[in-house]
């Protein structure tokens, strides 16, 4: 039997949570990870190059595969 806490992990890419994100994979042995969802935070934003809007603070979704690897 599986003793583990079932856990799904949300972030919005600001560097708070990409920090915080690193030390959850510190400790992921200690859960049974279900899912990773990025998800997008007022304060960033990929733009719109179609509509000529640019990037604001966008960390990209990169970054999750980076750390995991």
């Amino acid at each position: 039997m599986n003793n583990k806490a079932r856990t799904i992990i949300t972030t919005d890419g600001e560097v708070d949570d990409m920090n915080s994100f690193l030390r959850y994979l510190l400790y992921s042995d200690c859960f049974d990870t279900e899912g990773i969802v990025l998800t997008s935070s007022v304060y960033h934003y990929a733009g719109d190059p179609d509509k000529g809007i640019e990037p604001y603070r966008w960390t990209g979704s990169e970054w999750i595969n980076d750390f995991i690897d």
